[in-house]
């Protein structure tokens, strides 16, 4: 949903309730309570893949969040006659499902912001973005591989300046 609250603001949002499910997948990975052992008895220990049946039919789907939103905001003044600033802020949040152990992430916040100088003729901009301003470390995968468990996190907080020339 976006929302033009103003002749300089913008605002856009978005809210997902997300119930992914299987219909089928043999040869999936093996879905694991929190305790870490199998939550269906077909799972073969030694490839930690389903066995002999497919996914159960109606089974979540691993770590797809239950729900989550977003909200941002744009606002846009004119500095000079040819150049104008953006401001952008967001905020992202998503609500996490119970995972195995190993896997398991809360849910989280993310938060972004970017300012910039804009040509108005759009031929160049300078920008500062800063993302996950919170420093809010987030699984993207886990694994278990043969007992070793792994996570893999996405990037902490970071900032660029960009500078961006179009001829």
């Amino acid at each position: 949903m976006s929302w033009q609250a103003s002749a300089n603001l913008r605002v856009h949002s978005f809210i997902a309730w997300i119930d992914a499910a299987y219909d089928d997948f043999a040869g999936a990975q093996c879905v694991e309570v929190s305790s870490g052992a199998p939550a269906n008895a077909d799972c073969a220990p030694v490839t930690n893949t389903e066995n002999e049946k497919e996914k159960e039919k109606g089974e979540k789907l691993e770590r797809s969040p239950e729900l989550e939103f977003k909200l941002s905001a744009l606002w846009e003044s004119q500095l000079t006659d040819t150049m104008r600033l953006e401001a952008l802020a967001s905020i992202y949040h998503s609500v996490q499902p119970t995972q195995a152990g190993y896997a398991t992430q809360d849910s989280f916040a993310k938060y972004d912001a970017r300012l910039a100088v804009v040509a108005n003729d759009g031929r160049w901009e300078v920008g500062l973005t800063g993302r996950s301003l919170g420093d809010e470390m987030v699984i993207q995968h886990a694994y278990n591989i043969a007992g070793n468990q792994f996570q893999s996190l996405g990037m902490g907080r970071s900032y660029t300046l960009e500078v961006v020339l179009h001829f």
